[in-house]
């Protein structure tokens, strides 16, 4: 057996051959010497490593920064929403008063309108008159 000195670098082929097979079975092929073959596999090999790094940094650096935009929406959300929470309370506050006010108006004035006490929280004196 002879030594493989040849590489075919057809599409169908992709083979490391010795001359004896590459005379018999490759003739027309694109044939290159192995050894410039493997040192052009192994310059691109090394150029994924380093676009490997390189994605890798990228990813990590869009990673992190993806990390942080998303707990400072968080952490905004939170805010805006302990702020609507208290303006809830406070308009439910003012509701309540209002309702209290209004209940208080009413049996105020049925009081003085039927006991004769008073025009208090009646009706403007323009329109009873």
């Amino acid at each position: 057996m002879q030594p493989f000195l040849l590489f075919c670098e057809e599409q169908d082929c992709q083979l490391q051959m010795c001359a004896q097979c590459s005379l018999q079975h490759h003739q027309g092929h694109n044939l290159v010497d192995i050894e410039n073959k493997a040192s052009v596999i192994k310059q691109d090999l090394k150029g994924m490593k380093r676009d490997t790094k390189e994605i890798e940094r990228i990813w990590n650096l869009h990673d992190g920064w993806l990390k942080k935009t998303t707990k400072d929406i968080n952490d905004a959300n939170e805010r805006e929403m302990k702020k609507i929470e208290e303006m809830r309370r406070q308009l439910n506050i003012m509701v309540n008063e209002m309702n209290r006010l209004a209940v208080y108006s009413y049996l105020t004035r049925y009081t003085y309108e039927n006991t004769g006490s008073g025009r208090i929280f009646t009706e403007p004196l323009s329109e009873k008159s």
